[in-house]
């Protein structure tokens, strides 16, 4: 009998043999990410010489392609060869001029380097947040700009896709690395307008905080905190009852200006630094309303650099974030992440815009 017998004990009919003249199966872009252990939307982006990947991460790639004998379908590919030149951003409150503002510096931004831009508002809501960001995701965004909402965001990671974070930078997490993102040197600029304020012989400076939860509010919080705490103790006030924390908004600013000037007038603040543009302007009418000549009564700053601030009576004295440079370094991060090379976040100096609103503490 001509042929392999079969082993004694085995039951079952012998596998067929393999037809020499059989056509090998075809090598799948889905095998390949499997053998690379990434997604298939990497190994597209890689036939596709999209620029969101790492030159480490395209080589590995095409030597598990080489070692396969992966050969894509050039039609297939021809017709799925598709960059949206779009990038979409996320935005936390349209209602926020100072969003408003950083929003059409992005839209100047990604225009400038030949794309468009998805603008979506979380509204502060981070169900909404999540929501924008996988509708984004299935519009094939090349890349998306967040500026995550008040409560925080959730992990992004799943999506094949690249996340650069704008303004509300997160705190560096053990073990997870930084976040890419561009913003403003919050602590610098806060440090920056307590200088002018004491140069101006004020030390009972208060401050109007912006909620804890974001990075940008904590950082000028801080700030405020190491620099203002000393003084404070030599005057023999407690710097706790200096600090009244609300929202970036107008109504906080209002509201917090009153419980600051209810202090007894023999530890009531000179000057007041407002964690914000709105809160400031909050402020200043809520002094209005109490009767209070700003400078003359009390010295007043704002932080951010809103048009707005330089339009009002008296014109605001503020520290003003760098929101073109801010925009810039954003797209600049988006556009280098095949060969970036530089550290993950770019952080911006403020600088001190001068108004009507501070004047010498008075005698």
């Amino acid at each position: 009998m001509q042929g392999r017998h079969k082993a004694a004990g085995a039951t079952g009919p012998e596998p067929a043999p393999k037809d020499p003249l059989a056509a090998p199966r075809k090598i799948t872009i889905r095998d390949v990410a499997r053998e690379a252990g990434v997604g298939v939307g990497t190994v597209s982006r890689v036939l596709n010489d999209h620029p969101a990947v790492s030159a480490q991460m395209r080589a590995r790639i095409r030597a598990v392609m080489a070692q396969m004998d992966y050969r894509p379908d050039q039609i297939a590919q021809d017709l799925g060869r598709r960059f949206t030149k779009c990038l979409g951003v996320v935005v936390p409150d349209l209602a926020n001029p100072f969003f408003a503002e950083l929003v059409q510096a992005l839209e100047q931004a990604a225009r400038a380097g030949g794309y468009n831009l998805f603008l979506t508002n979380s509204t502060e809501d981070p169900r909404i947040e999540a929501a924008c960001v996988d509708s984004l995701f299935r519009r094939r965004i090349d890349g998306l700009f967040l500026i995550r909402c008040q409560a925080g965001s959730a992990d992004y990671a799943g999506y094949d896709l690249p996340i650069i974070h704008v303004d509300r930078l997160a705190a560096p997490q053990t073990g997870t690395g930084v976040e890419i993102g561009a913003a403003s040197d919050h602590a610098g600029g806060m440090a920056l307008g307590l200088d002018h304020l004491v140069s101006l012989g004020h030390r009972r400076i208060a401050l109007l905080a912006g909620e804890q939860s974001l990075m940008p509010a904590r950082l000028r919080h801080d700030s405020y905190l190491g620099l203002m705490a000393p003084l404070l103790a030599q005057e023999g006030i407690a710097v706790a009852d200096y600090i009244v924390t609300g929202r970036f908004d107008l109504t906080s600013g209002e509201q917090g200006l009153k419980r600051l000037m209810a202090l007894p007038e023999t530890i009531r603040p000179t000057a007041v630094v407002a964690s914000s543009d709105q809160q400031a302007i909050g402020a200043l009418r809520a002094a209005q309303e109490l009767a209070l000549s700003v400078p003359r009564d009390l010295s007043l700053m704002g932080f951010d650099g809103l048009p707005v601030a330089a339009m009002i009576t008296p014109r605001l004295t503020t520290i003003e974030q760098p929101v073109a440079k801010i925009a810039q370094a954003a797209f600049a991060l988006f556009a280098g992440l095949p060969e970036r090379t530089g550290p993950p976040q770019v952080i911006l100096p403020c600088r001190l815009r001068s108004g009507e609103t501070t004047g010498p503490v008075r005698g």
